[in-house]
């Protein structure tokens, strides 16, 4: 025992190589930003990404108002 905890769980190696599950986890992460970026610019930069981020904007707020989240200015 090594300050109230047991050898297996003091132990680094215990879980396995978790250093490289670390590694892929991070080069996925990275991917999925890059792959992000590419949507996002695709959206700036093509009439087609534009049409279907409104699209995806308008939905979005149809659902916000009819779940009554979203409170309109009054005039």
């Amino acid at each position: 025992m090594l300050h109230g905890l047991n050898q297996a769980t003091a132990n680094p190696n215990y879980f396995g190589d978790d250093n490289q599950d670390c590694d892929k986890l991070s080069e996925l992460a990275q991917q999925v930003t890059k792959y992000a970026e590419v949507v996002r610019s695709r959206e700036l930069h093509t009439f087609k990404g534009h049409v279907k981020s409104i699209i995806k904007l308008k939905t979005k707020l149809q659902l916000m108002t009819a779940d009554g989240t979203h409170v309109s200015k009054s005039r």
